[in-house]
């Protein structure tokens, strides 16, 4: 079980090591299209983050191969040709499906694996989940700033997010009646903290239901009202603190989640980051 642990850590490993690139090329895409520069900031620091969740997964597959911390190393990055224009439509549709519904989605299951850790007698997983949880909500508020500085420039781009979110929902079909609810954050997750299939599709719906229609409803709101307010495009400081009497089955996690993104969105308890 515990090499199963290492192998499925130095993927996860590897996939944030590509992260790494791809916010970097967001960057350049933000450029490309003249975008705001507390955007690129906070691109920039999404970039640097995605670095240290590269180096927490490699440690974490370290404990599981050897019991140690001992940090391994990704090889070489495959080449690459990069295509980079000014295309806000292409930019709005990667934003929707990759950031407003991918990113969230990856904060709601770093939640409840972060939830679902305390049983794991680990310390190294609660950690390393608080702060990847913390940092995917920072990169999913990203996502939803992003569309809204770009919807704010041209209003027709919310067709585009609508069709997106239209595929997403008839990819669901018929589960789109279920009314979902997260319980026991343990039956969720396995061994190795990670999301068992049975529940991937159930938690994506979760999130389509109760957080991205309502914040896209709220943003449209917002860019119809066509009175931009800066503090959407200012990152937040996002601080979250366990419950001194937290037990195991609790939702602190999927709790903090939630309410940070609403919060931002709806324009409540927004701290921009001195950073």
């Amino acid at each position: 079980v515990r090499n199963d642990c290492a192998e499925q850590w130095e993927q996860a490993g590897l996939g944030e090591h590509a992260s790494v690139a791809s916010f970097a090329k967001f960057t350049l895409d933000l450029l490309a299209v003249a975008a705001a520069p507390e955007l690129l900031a906070w691109t920039q620091k999404a970039t640097a983050e995605e670095i240290d969740h590269a180096q927490l997964s490699f440690a974490v597959a370290s404990y599981f191969r050897t019991g140690e911390e001992n940090q391994l190393r990704p090889g070489h990055f495959p080449s690459h040709q990069l295509s980079i224009g000014n295309d806000k439509v292409s930019l709005v549709k990667r934003l929707t499906i990759e950031g407003l519904v991918n990113e969230t989605v990856s904060a709601v299951e770093l939640s409840i694996r972060r939830d679902a850790s305390f049983c794991t007698n680990v310390p190294l997983l609660i950690s390393v989940f608080e702060k990847l949880m913390v940092d995917e909500t920072s990169h999913s508020l990203l996502a939803w700033s992003s569309v809204y500085w770009l919807a704010f420039q041209d209003k027709s781009l919310l067709l585009e997010v609508d069709k997106v979110i239209k595929s997403e929902k008839e990819e669901c079909g018929d589960m789109l009646s279920i009314a979902l609810e997260l319980k026991d954050s343990r039956t969720m997750v396995d061994e190795c903290g990670f999301i068992k299939s049975s529940w991937s599709n159930p938690i994506r719906l979760f999130c389509l239901k109760t957080l991205i229609e309502p914040m896209i409803q709220s943003i449209k709101e917002k860019v119809l009202m066509e009175s931009f307010e800066q503090k959407f495009i200012l990152r937040p400081d996002l601080n979250f603190e366990a419950p001194a009497n937290e037990m195991s089955e609790t939702s602190c996690g999927l709790e903090f989640v939630c309410s940070s993104l609403l919060a931002f969105v709806n324009g409540r308890s927004n701290t921009p980051s001195n950073e």
